[in-house]
């Protein structure tokens, strides 16, 4: 691509510049997406704020002056920055606005599931561009958070609220309306191996580290000491992890789901060991074949067996430590089942333990803690609410007296979730079956709530709370314990390993005549014997020229890429459901039909939700 159009703010053409080589595009995760363009002319071209060109299926606008450089009479040198839509975002102050544009402050702390997040994020869009900007929401989970905002933009707080809910978004241009997709994962999932070497897709890798975080082998991981009540746990003041009988498996591996094929089968698992391998009969036992493969192709994308046994003739065996097996189909070997259990809140990491030695770190989750999210399923008075599913508050302690799960000396609040008291802690100072009354507060402003008199500050059915300052019921602390170790389990993985960015220059000739573009989130698979880089990376920052449109230069992520799965439980896991494989096997079909539409050329925009459903059913 040698020339590019610029327009005018209204549409009009300004001007068809021959571009110089150091033209290039830049994108980063949620901070940049621009085209610099260099350019020469003759003549001066009258640039204004708001003049754009459209490339590679954007449109890119000038939001600051360009630099122009005068030599001669009839000789002019520009560099131009035009900026993606997503720029628009910092144009917008991030105020608490509610759906009907009546704000407090720029200053706030906001209390909810994603969902209450980005309807004031769209609120505040709504201000400046009306119906220009729209979010869509397809995190489906509940979980709540709380964070401070301070003279942000709407950019700023999506990174923020991005970051806090672990989540991506992606920006969609559609006949001049531009969406956010708020997405537990996104991004195309690509077939192909990139290494170094001619025709191998890499001109070169660099290892970069990305973290100052020491190397962690051995996780000592605590919870809040929210709603647990005297006697945990020997009196520990934090919620702890699971108690666990040592001398069961602390790995897992399950069989997901098939797709068969020719000549290759592909099989979609999820483990936390290190170490699988596929396993046939032979008469009455079972015998290795193929050799041992690192967990992260199965968990990350799939294992991919040539001229593979039938379905119902195979299985796959996982291990950390050679000797201690644990298979698909639920056997064992090599466990030393007992009825010891320890009380010590650690998990390790065995392979880094052999590799780095043991090297401890303590890890505080605040935001787990035993609760229950109760729903208000009807307002009595601005003060009183049921919740019809709701256990008894006030429940008696037959066995020592007192109550179950109120504490002494402590009035028990109800904090609530979503609606228009959300973010705010109420004492209950009475509680009846189902039934809450709940205390009044006025606010340093002299603000009162809930408010009698303004309906927008009032308790509403269908608001969600949770309690606080009482002990929860054992299941829910049960529970609690399973979530930290989730967490703990996550965070583990991450952090025993050394954190690398990778940085890999692309050989054009590899995508050259493939209609393929990398994008932003998008995943490819790296590999390198000799840096022992073999993962599936998330693009988070790229470079691509203009004149040579398939020179890029990428930057992956340092977390390994990971497909949501099932993990084990210390106290026994579950198989993964029929649902939830038939929703992990549309997944990928879905991303892989998308890729191969792209690919050939298939126009997107103008496939609908349903084609696409359609084609993943067929």
């Amino acid at each position: 691509m040698e020339k590019v159009t610029i327009f005018s703010k209204a549409g009009a053409q300004r001007a068809t510049v021959h571009i110089e080589s150091g033209s290039e595009q830049r994108a980063k995760v949620m901070s940049e997406d621009l085209v610099q363009l260099i350019f020469k002319s003759p003549s001066n071209i009258a640039l204004e704020i708001g003049d754009f060109i459209e490339l590679f299926g954007k449109r890119f606008s000038v939001n600051i002056q360009p630099t122009i450089k005068k030599t001669a009479s009839n000789y002019f040198e520009y560099e131009v920055t035009f900026e993606s839509g997503m720029y628009d975002l910092s144009k917008v102050v991030f105020l608490d606005v509610d759906e009907s544009g009546i704000h407090i402050s720029h200053e706030f702390y906001l209390t909810g599931n994603l969902g209450i997040f980005t309807q004031v994020l769209q609120n505040n869009l709504n201000r400046v561009f009306y119906d220009k900007w729209r979010i869509v929401n397809h995190y489906e989970d509940e979980t709540t958070k709380t964070v401070s905002f301070s003279e942000d933009n709407c950019l700023s707080a999506l990174r923020k609220v991005a970051d806090e809910f672990g989540v991506y978004c992606d920006f969609e241009e559609l006949q001049g309306v531009y969406y956010i997709h708020f997405r537990e994962q996104t991004g195309l999932l690509n077939s192909f191996t990139l290494q170094v070497g001619k025709g191998k897709g890499l001109f070169d890798v660099r290892v970069l580290s990305a973290s100052d975080k020491d190397i962690t082998t051995r996780l000592y991981a605590f919870g809040s000491s929210k709603n647990l009540g005297p006697n945990y746990r020997d009196n520990s003041p934090r919620l702890k992890l699971p108690l666990v009988n040592s001398g069961e498996p602390d790995i897992s591996v399950t069989l997901s789901y098939v797709e068969s094929g020719y000549p290759d089968m592909k099989i979609f698992g999820s483990t936390n060991a290190n170490w699988v391998q596929l396993q046939i009969p032979s008469g009455s036992s079972w015998i290795d074949t193929g050799g041992a493969i690192m967990s992260s192709v199965l968990n990350d994308y799939w294992l991919t067996f040539t001229q593979p046994p039938l379905l119902a003739n195979f299985r796959i065996k996982a291990w950390n430590v050679p000797g201690k097996y644990v298979y698909s189909d639920g056997t064992i070997e090599g466990w030393d089942i007992s009825p010891v259990v320890t009380e010590s809140s650690y998990i390790d990491n065995p392979e880094a333990i052999s590799q780095y030695g043991l090297i401890e770190r303590v890890v505080i989750f605040d935001e787990v803690f035993p609760s229950r999210t109760g729903t208000v399923t009807e307002v009595l008075s601005p003060f009183r609410f049921s919740d019809e599913t709701m256990f008894d508050l006030y429940e008696k302690d037959l066995e020592n007296g007192g109550f179950m799960h109120l504490l002494s000396g402590v009035k028990p609040k109800v904090s609530f979730l979503t609606g228009n008291l959300a973010g705010y802690e109420f004492e209950v100072s009475g509680f009846s079956i189902d039934t809450f009354d709940i205390v009044q507060i006025t606010d340093e402003r002299g603000a009162v709530f809930p408010n009698p008199d303004s309906e927008a500050f009032q308790i509403q059915v269908g608001d969600k709370y949770v309690i606080l300052d009482i002990k929860m019921p054992q299941s829910y602390i049960d529970e609690a314990e399973t979530r930290l170790f989730d967490l703990a389990t996550d965070w583990l993985s991450e952090y025993s390993n050394p954190q690398q960015k990778l940085e890999i220059s692309i050989d054009p000739l590899f995508i050259r005549g493939k209609d393929y573009r990398f994008n932003i989130n998008d995943i490819i698979h790296v590999f390198d014997a000799d840096l022992a880089v073999n993962d599936y990376r998330r693009i988070i920052e790229f470079t691509r020229g203009i004149v040579n449109s398939d020179d890029y230069k990428l930057v992956l992520s340092d977390k390994v890429f990971k497909r949501k799965r099932i993990k084990k439980l210390p106290k026994g896991g579950g198989d993964i459901t029929i649902n939830q494989a038939i929703t992990q096997s549309n997944n990928a079909i879905y991303w892989n039909l998308v890729n191969t539409m792209r690919a050939r050329g298939d126009n997107l925009e103008s496939a609908s939700g349903a084609d696409l459903y359609n084609s993943i059913s067929k």
